[in-house]
């Protein structure tokens, strides 16, 4: 019969790891609330698109130019959402592709985040670029002044706030999957090794029969 070494007992998650799932989680909440934060705004975007379109030969589709802009926010921050929320389950099973699929994905969302920082600077002359290929377009200014102006006081900051909390979250998680404690977590336990059973023998010995007494000694001549 053969016999298997008894399993490993199940791996106790470091505070590392349960830390890292829960940054994991909140940048995955956030961004869900990034996407609500968009269509609760719709109806301001088409407000300051309408007021940067007044005049113009782009009067009139406002709507479009909103969809397009809360789409995009509504697309990114559930499919960002569903990411994070995904890499948390497999980083807290202990899941060692999960890690390294979190760890690289969250290198891309730095230079995503940080990146949209600093296109925010600048954004003007990304405009100014393509307003020359359509001189419909109304001047940057405008374009801000009148989004700025029809979006609540509260959007910018809080905006801002969640892209900063998400950018900081992300690191954290690379630092903490990086450290020795997490590492022993993810480490592959050793698995079961199977023993080989034993060779059958050629067969049963007979028993030996029982040992008669010895016959008597005869007596010993006379020494001459």
């Amino acid at each position: 019969m053969a016999y298997a070494a008894t399993p490993d007992a199940p791996r106790t998650r470091p505070s590392t790891v349960r830390f890292a799932v829960i940054l994991l989680y909140v940048v995955a909440a956030l961004q869900l609330i990034n996407a609500i934060i968009a269509i609760a705004n719709y109806g301001a975007f088409k407000d300051g698109y309408a007021k940067a379109y007044a005049n113009t030969s782009l009067a009139g589709s406002e709507g479009t130019a909103a969809a397009q802009a809360v789409g995009g926010s509504i697309v990114v921050g559930i499919l960002l959402a569903i990411v994070f929320t995904v890499f948390a389950i497999l980083v807290g099973r202990g899941n060692r592709v999960g890690r390294i699929l979190t760890w690289v994905f969250c290198g891309i969302a730095i230079c995503c985040i940080g990146s949209g920082f600093a296109f925010t600077a600048l954004a003007k002359s990304f405009y100014d670029t393509a307003r020359e290929q359509n001189p419909d377009l109304p001047p940057f200014e405008q374009l801000e002044n009148g989004i700025t102006s029809a979006l609540p006081s509260w959007y910018g900051p809080v905006t801002t706030i969640i892209g900063i909390v998400s950018l900081l979250a992300v690191i954290l998680v690379i630092i903490l999957l990086a450290l020795p404690a997490s590492n022993a977590f993810f480490r592959k336990s050793t698995e079961p090794q199977w023993e080989p059973p034993l060779p059958p023998s050629s067969g049963p010995t007979a028993p030996s029969g029982p040992t008669g007494p010895a016959g008597p000694t005869g007596p010993t001549g006379p020494t001459g």
